[in-house]
């Protein structure tokens, strides 16, 4: 029976579900079937601090002649029928999109925050991606099948990142976790570099990746080898393509019945699979999967799939436009710049009108400390860029800038550096007061000295330094930096 697609989707859809998509929901029971009839594996998620609808999980396990990974992904079409309530009310939604204070839901909270997601010390159905590599990280074969995982415990990339930066007391965190957390997070990092380096042709090292980074460089390759295994099995399915159409990098992404590769990440294929709590496509995907692993008729004829390719693709081309509510945050477009972020940041500069997808992206580079020096300081100190949208990036850079100051020193640097706003140089003004640091910050501009009215006093120099900094900076922003005293004391 042809799948049959709303006409529209509902933008304008609330938090409350309709009242036979929560009974469904409610009556859902996990089968302990899962645990008779799947194959039991383990692992660890690694996400953000607030996360509720956790998808995948991660084990990594060195071998004598290499290693094995197993990546997990929550299997929500295996209690979530075709054509149910659920079902058709997800395909409405499509995705989850997340607003400035709260998201809105593909699926209702109970499934995808509670039954479905891979809590920590629960079994949940999922679907496994076991790779074997050789000691130089080379895949030599994988599989996939449906699995029972069972979460060990969760990380969460603030810890992550810590562990990685050695700010956190390790045989505490090993005692609660109950395993060498450093360990694991260095093994699967140099697993991350390492494919990172083999698709993009560029040496890359763990050092040089983010907690983020890692744990999405390992869900771009699942998904490549998904898409790969749909392909050898001359599986009909949904694809993630890009640069099929003109071979040109700024090209949007698209969801496609038939494998076009993917330009953006170098990749001969490319799908959506690892996120089906919070994307239509991977769930569908996930569908597609389970009855092939059944050998059951496949879900869906061509024809559904070729339509629902082109009403996914009009959905995010109608959330992207500018008619849509701000406040709106897609997670749709992401593995393009995943991968790209340089490319992608340097060709949003230029942007004057920045599209929803583009501001995401942008806010979401800068929650991860993916946004480097030259790029915070060139959209900082651009009077042109004035629209909401880069008013909206300003504001959350000045808040980064507010809780990790010495990023003000940094910019205030590459500023002076490139002769950005006429700023000619910088001097330091530091000295103690007892026990404590004064410092205040001076540009010369225009042949004069300018700051804030007052210095900064901290407990430390390198305190001290940072927050004249950031002071001073702001100060450059708002245009509220002063003539010193040095103007008249050395004028002739």
């Amino acid at each position: 029976m042809p799948i049959l697609l709303p006409k529209k989707p509902d933008y304008d859809i609330n938090r409350i579900f309709p009242e036979g998509v929560l009974k469904e929901s409610y009556e859902i029971m996990l089968d302990e079937a899962f645990n008779q009839t799947r194959k039991h594996v383990t692992g660890i998620t690694i996400d953000g601090e607030t996360s509720k609808d956790l998808d995948d999980a991660i084990n990594f396990t060195k071998l004598a002649f290499g290693y094995k990974l197993d990546v997990s992904i929550a299997d929500p079409s295996s209690v979530i029928h075709m054509s149910s309530e659920i079902d058709k009310e997800a395909l409405k939604r499509v995705f989850t999109l997340y607003r400035n204070t709260y998201n809105n839901p593909m699926l209702p909270s109970l499934l995808s925050e509670d039954l479905i997601t891979l809590k920590e010390k629960s079994k949940r159905p999922s679907i496994t991606v076991r790779s074997f590599f050789n000691s130089d990280f080379r895949l030599i074969s994988y599989d996939i099948f449906q699995s029972c995982v069972q979460l060990k415990k969760r990380l969460t990339y603030s810890t992550c990142t810590q562990v990685l930066n050695k700010e956190i007391d390790l045989d505490s965190l090993n005692q609660e976790y109950g395993f060498k957390v450093q360990n694991f997070l260095n093994e699967i990092g140099n697993l991350a570099a390492n494919l990172k380096s083999q698709r993009v042709g560029k040496k890359y090292n763990i050092a040089s990746l983010s907690s983020e980074e890692i744990v999405s460089e390992i869900m771009v390759f699942t998904n490549h080898l998904v898409s790969n295994y749909m392909i050898e099995n001359k599986i009909p399915g949904l694809y993630r393509s890009h640069g099929f159409k003109s071979s040109c990098s700024n090209e949007r992404a698209e969801y496609s019945s038939s494998n076009f590769g993917h330009l953006g990440l170098g990749l001969e294929s490319y799908t959506h699979f690892t996120s089906p709590l919070r994307r239509y496509p991977d769930l569908a995907v996930g569908r597609i999967l389970n009855s092939h692993f059944s050998e059951k008729p496949l879900p869906y004829l061509e024809s559904d799939l070729q339509e629902m390719c082109e009403y996914f693709n009009q959905i995010t081309i109608d959330t992207i436009d500018e008619s849509l509510d701000d406040d709106f945050i897609l997670d749709v477009d992401s593995d393009i710049t995943d991968i790209s972020d340089k490319e992608f940041l340097e060709d949003s500069l230029s942007i004057f009108n920045l599209s929803i997808t583009h501001e995401a992206k942008m806010l979401d580079l800068l929650e991860r400390n993916l946004i480097n020096t030259k790029i915070l300081t060139y959209i900082l100190l651009d009077d042109r860029k004035v629209t909401n949208a880069w008013v909206r990036i300003k504001s959350a850079i000045k808040v980064k800038i507010e809780s990790q100051p010495n990023i003000a020193l940094n910019i205030l640097l590459e500023a002076c550096n490139n002769h950005m706003l006429k700023i000619a140089k910088i001097d330091f003004e530091i000295f103690p007061i007892d026990s404590y640091t004064h410092s205040r910050i001076l540009l010369t501009i225009g042949g004069k000295y300018y700051s804030n009215t007052n210095g900064v006093v901290a407990s430390s120099a390198k305190r001290a330094k940072a927050l004249s900094a950031k002071f001073c900076l702001f100060g450059l922003i708002d245009k509220q930096l002063i003539e010193t005293e040095f103007n008249y004391q050395y004028s002739t």
